[in-house]
């Protein structure tokens, strides 16, 4: 019987070695090595039955914990990362200036004046005509006029004013324009979006300002604008698209507004109610507040009044303080909404 390594077990090349060639231990001299009575042990321990049968080590359970927690991290990212993005005044108003920016041509009749032949040069007012006379001064002021000429004829005394080069340089289609466009001022009000038609919808209320006005526009002109640059009251729609906010196009507009057509037996609840609630009342225009003045003028007609509309501001749902002008007198009303209409409230 041969004879084996006490440390592996390996077999005794010959009898005579002093050293096992598998593991380097010595054997002992003059003595009997462990004989095992059973098989050798596999060396390699895939081939070991026990092999399948040993419990996993430390380094393997600290691997598995860590892909798990992993795979548990990338999802909570996902799920964070997908979620909707909050409707904050400040989202709303990245979302509407972007909107604004990208859309500038739709406010050039709110920064590009027509209030006045800008377009001719010169022009004659007369001294009497206070209001004009002060518009021009302030644009004397600005460098876009010259200082007027004074011309008597007969009982009329008439202004010139000439403009400069800079003044006329700031024109477009004959309009005097102050600004490239407008911007969110501030926020006045948002309502909590809800899902329509698959799509995220939330509402803004907000009034504007002038966006880069040009470096003659000055406080003292602006105060003299009511409702030019500085508008109150005005109402977007946005929804969700690429993970953020942005202002309702056409196309989507329309597919909310199919989805939540109203049904004649449906009522004001639900999301109904909500998307009317959403997309009204806008403010009273020209001919709303004309029909809301005519029962209090006792007869007098729209122009003898030389009624004109200047800027709204949203007081609560349904009801806005309105400036007007008469001529050249300015007034505020408030208006309230009554079913279709719109009527005068007393202060």
């Amino acid at each position: 019987m041969g004879l084996f390594c006490t440390e592996c077990g390996q077999r005794k090349e010959s009898a005579d070695a002093l050293f096992c060639t598998h593991c380097g231990q010595r054997f002992p001299s003059g003595t009997t090595v462990f004989q095992p009575t059973l098989a050798p042990l596999a060396s390699d321990p895939l081939r070991s039955p026990a092999a399948s049968l040993r419990r996993p080590g430390k380094r393997t359970l600290l691997l598995g914990g860590a892909g798990l927690a992993l795979l548990f991290a990338l999802g909570a990212g996902v799920a964070y990362y997908m979620r909707p993005p909050a409707a904050t005044p400040e989202a709303y108003t990245e979302a509407i200036n972007h909107h604004l920016a990208s859309h500038r041509e739709q406010a050039q009749d709110k920064v590009c004046l027509s209030n006045f032949p800008y377009a001719t040069n010169p022009v004659f007012t007369n001294a009497s005509d206070t209001a004009t006379n002060h518009w021009l001064d302030l644009l004397v002021k600005a460098g876009l006029y010259r200082q007027p000429d004074t011309l008597t004829e007969g009982f009329w005394t008439k202004l010139r004013y000439t403009q400069t080069d800079k003044g006329h340089t700031v024109l477009k289609e004959g309009r005097l324009c102050l600004a490239k466009g407008l911007k969110v001022e501030r926020i006045e009000s948002v309502l909590p979006p809800e899902t329509i038609a698959g799509a995220l919808v939330g509402k803004a209320v907000f009034s504007t300002t002038l966006d880069a006005p040009a470096d003659w526009v000055t406080e003292e002109m602006r105060r003299e604008l009511p409702g030019e640059g500085h508008l109150t009251g005005q109402t977007l729609l946005l929804t969700v698209q690429d993970g953020a906010w942005q202002v309702m196009d056409a196309a989507q507009l329309q597919r909310s507004q199919t989805a939540q057509a109203p049904s004649p037996e449906a009522g004001t609840s639900g999301l109904r109610g909500w998307w009317q609630r959403l997309t009204g009342p806008t403010e009273p225009d020209d001919d709303a507040i004309w029909t809301a003045l005519m029962p209090h003028v006792h007869g007098l007609s729209r122009e003898a009044l030389q009624l004109r509309k200047g800027s709204c501001e949203r007081q609560a749902e349904g009801r806005f303080r309105c400036v007007i002008h008469l001529g050249d007198r300015e007034e505020r009303i408030s208006l309230i909404r009554e079913g279709e209409s719109w009527v005068l409230q007393d202060e």
